[in-house]
């Protein structure tokens, strides 16, 4: 559970943070991003690689996704899918 700031999808039930025990890399995890973007109505994902933890964070609203994907390497935002060291 991720406590959110009041007005976050967090808190209206529209996103929501992943792990998988059967990730074991950081590229495990680009993959695993690729098929939830592939399988999923997205609004957005962010792939993050932050304090020496990775996880996927991904919203779905009812309408108007923006289909936006994004990576966080701790500092800073990228567009797309970005492996970061």
């Amino acid at each position: 559970y991720r406590r959110g700031n009041g007005s976050s999808q967090h808190d209206r039930g529209q996103a929501i943070d992943l792990q998988f025990s059967d990730c074991k890399s950081r590229s495990d995890y680009m993959l695993r991003c690729k098929e939830l973007i592939a399988m999923l109505p997205i609004d957005q994902i962010i792939f993050e690689q932050a304090g020496g933890k990775t996880w996927i964070h991904i919203s779905s609203k009812s309408t108007g996704n923006r289909n936006k994907i994004t990576s966080y390497d701790g500092s800073k935002y990228m567009s797309g899918l970005v492996l970061v060291a």
